[in-house]
This record gives structure tokens, C-alpha cells and sequence, in this order.
């Protein structure tokens, strides 16, 4: 087993039992930012590293795959490293590492048309706005 790889990467990896789970604790690890700072060579050869037989390589890939995706390489080049499909769930941590990015993206909300009228019918007299999207 590996033993430069953090306790907490490890330990989020072995109790993982969902990508999101895995997702949200090598985030939080001290580990994680440090591996952030290292260059994308770096990243992309801790990735092909992999051994399989190994919990601590896979655990590290993984965390090496989230910091990757910090770098803002295309997605396409990403899924083109050589040993990415032997990480069973990388397809979802780059899923949910979109969603955490689109989050955080500008949302254009388009106004909508306003009118305003008058109803009346004997004695009921009633201003109204109403309120249509473009």
C-alpha cells in the first residue's frame, strides 16, 4: 500500500459508497489543496499510476482526477487520459464537479412583461397588474 497518501483521502475512499459521498470528502481534505498547486504532468501521472491492487493508488487517483478538473482543462482532454476508466467513477465525480462549477456561472433572468388594466362590472371596480414571461 501506498504510504505517502493522506489518512483522510484513504479513509474517504474506503467509506465511500456513492460518488457524491467521495466527492465532498477529498474536497474537504488539507491534502486536497495541496494537490491542487501540483502541475497538471503531475496530476495526469498519478492518474496512470493507477494500481488497481492498490486502495491507497486508487484512493490517490482519485483525488488527483478532482484536482485536475481545478485546471481548467477542456473535459475532453480529461476523459482522454489513458488509465481515467479504471476509476469505475470518474464519469460522475466530473459530472458533479460541473454541477459544483455551473453553480457558481451568471444566470441571465429575463424580465417579464407587465400590464396593467382596469376590470369593472357594476359595483366591482379592480386595478390589476399581470405579470407574462417573454
Amino acid at each position: 500500500m501506498n504510504s505517502n497518501i493522506d489518512k483522510n483521502i484513504l479513509e474517504a475512499y474506503l467509506f465511500a459508497n456513492t460518488p457524491a459521498y467521495l466527492f465532498k470528502k477529498i474536497n474537504k481534505s488539507e491534502y486536497f489543496s495541496i494537490l491542487k498547486k501540483k502541475k497538471k504532468e503531475n496530476l495526469i501521472s498519478m492518474i496512470n499510476s493507477i494500481d488497481e491492487n492498490d486502495i491507497a493508488s486508487i484512493a490517490l487517483a482519485y483525488a488527483a482526477l478532482m484536482a485536475l478538473l481545478y485546471k481548467n482543462i477542456p473535459f475532453d482532454e480529461i476523459k482522454k487520459i489513458e488509465k481515467l476508466n479504471h476509476l469505475e467513477w470518474s464519469d460522475a465525480i466530473i459530472e458533479l464537479f460541473n454541477k459544483k462549477i455551473s453553480g457558481t456561472n451568471e444566470l441571465l433572468i429575463k424580465m417579464p412583461r407587465i400590464t396593467t388594466g382596469d376590470y369593472s362590472q357594476d359595483t366591482l371596480n379592480v386595478n390589476f397588474i399581470t405579470l407574462r414571461g417573454e
